[in-house]
């Protein structure tokens, strides 16, 4: 199976939050973004998320690095919500126990995303730098391969 979205925004926030220092603050958006998405596993993808997102032309250093924190958290959220489904419509055993795994890891994820954003209005930086890291360790339990059932509902075309 392949990990969703969430785990392409933790790496872009992680890098993003241990190269503050290195960022232009007074630079424009785009060159931030660049900054962000150059070092990330998927370069068009982080920019995309962060584009789609943001609601004015120019933003400056910490609200991107909050727009980063939600976006984060919601995709996180959102993971968590599919897993939900799939368990509650496929409760085969092959299928519920690596989905058990990965349930629990991105309650884990989403609950130390809600802490980072805690940590990021109190700009306590140095403590999100090793919540963000945790969330790498807690991602690996759920790096699994295993079957994915259909989706047993009719879509309208």
């Amino acid at each position: 199976m392949k990990l969703p979205r969430g785990s392409m925004t933790i790496l872009a926030l992680y890098i993003f939050i241990h190269h503050m220092e290195a960022l232009e603050v007074g630079g424009p958006t785009q060159e931030l973004i660049n900054s962000i998405c150059i070092e990330s596993g998927d370069y068009e993808l982080c920019r995309k998320i962060i584009h789609k997102h943001l609601e004015t032309k120019t933003t400056n250093l910490l609200d991107l690095t909050h727009l980063i924190c939600r976006i984060a958290t919601e995709h996180a959220s959102d993971t968590y919500v599919f897993i939900g489904n799939i368990l509650r419509e496929h409760p085969d055993l092959e299928v519920t126990t690596g989905l058990n795994t990965c349930l629990t890891a991105y309650t884990g994820e989403t609950s130390t995303f809600l802490k980072v954003r805690h940590e990021f209005c109190r700009e306590e930086y140095e403590r999100m730098i090793i919540d963000i890291l945790s969330t790498r360790k807690i991602l690996k339990r759920c790096r699994t391969d295993f079957p994915i059932p259909l989706n047993k509902k009719k879509l309208l075309i």
